[in-house]
């Protein structure tokens, strides 16, 4: 950094996500004048409340409530000086903006939503040993902390009585770096943990329904734009859909309970219209508005306040 930058001679340095943060201190000195973006994927502290605040209601997950409590209050200074050294900071929701402004009030905050390119997604055809029969399909990086909690609660909640009512259906846990707790779950009937995959885009569009029952976390989930642009009928928690325009009812269906999740998974495969009417919704809807080229003068515009334009 040191060798590029004053070379490079940047009109405005974005530094990807707080992993990153710690360079910032090092770039007002590098670059004195040089407008500095922190593009916060989450708010982690936010994200940190919210793990410790689930796991505090069950005594065996205590110990981690704890660790989640001590990380919550140090990433929330942590997240408050880097922050405040910015001249601006990107969130991906109103949620996020709102957590970020709480710790550094006095820092200029843009929300620029996460997107996808659609184009992408075109002519993805399922993976070939989804082509028949009734797929429930979740994706992500499977050692993160709230997809290992989603899939082990949707395992051990959802699963057992979901499949005695679809005795042919299977669940696909879609995604690299699976943790013990999760291969161990394929040693269940009728459940396939694949780990790292190529292309997980084949795996969604043979999803007879997409599943989010995310219970903690923050930022907007990718895997469910991807699943909108592929026009999959989703069931999702309300912390899954939230930084996204999801429509209960509309553009998915919002399960809270194991017993919501188990009747709005088993609605879905009853009702084949239901569902392409939940897909084709989702992605007028969310997908197309969140489309890259939708959003760019977005971030343009944020730039341009960082530049005082």
């Amino acid at each position: 950094i040191q060798r590029f930058l004053p070379a490079f001679a940047p009109h405005l340095v974005q530094v990807q996500s707080l992993d990153m943060a710690f360079v910032v201190p090092f770039l007002r000195q590098l670059l004195p004048g040089c407008p500095i973006v922190l593009d916060e994927h989450n708010a982690e502290y936010l994200l940190q409340w919210r793990a410790a605040r689930l796991d505090a209601y069950r005594p065996i997950a205590w110990h981690r409530a704890f660790y989640s409590l001590l990380q919550y209050r140090r990433l929330a200074r942590y997240e408050a000086v880097v922050c405040s050294a910015c001249q601006l900071v990107l969130a991906v929701s109103e949620e996020d903006r709102a957590a970020l402004q709480a710790v550094a009030p006095r820092t200029p905050i843009a929300v620029v939503p996460n997107g996808i390119a659609l184009q992408e997604y075109e002519d993805v055809r399922p993976y070939e040993a989804m082509t028949s029969g009734v797929n429930f399909v979740f994706t992500g990086k499977m050692d993160f902390r709230p997809n290992v909690d989603a899939v082990l609660w949707f395992a051990h909640k959802v699963w057992p009585s979901l499949s005695q009512l679809l005795p042919h259906a299977r669940f696909w846990i879609v995604g690299r770096d699976p943790v013990p707790a999760i291969r161990a779950l394929a040693r269940r009937p009728r459940v396939c943990v694949t780990g790292a995959v190529q292309d997980a885009r084949p795996y969604i569009a043979g999803a007879t329904v997409f599943v989010a029952p995310l219970r903690m976390g923050g930022g907007t989930r990718l895997k469910l734009l991807e699943a909108a642009a592929l026009r999959r009928p989703i069931v999702a928690t309300p912390a899954a859909c939230e930084g996204l325009p999801m429509r209960p009812g509309q553009d998915c269906l919002v399960a809270r309970t194991a017993d919501e999740f188990i009747r709005a998974c088993h609605a879905l495969v009853d009702d084949p219209g239901l569902a392409a009417q939940l897909g084709e919704s989702a992605y007028q809807h969310v997908a197309v508005p969140l489309e890259w080229s939708a959003l760019l003068p977005r971030l343009e515009a944020a730039y341009a306040q960082a530049l005082g334009r």
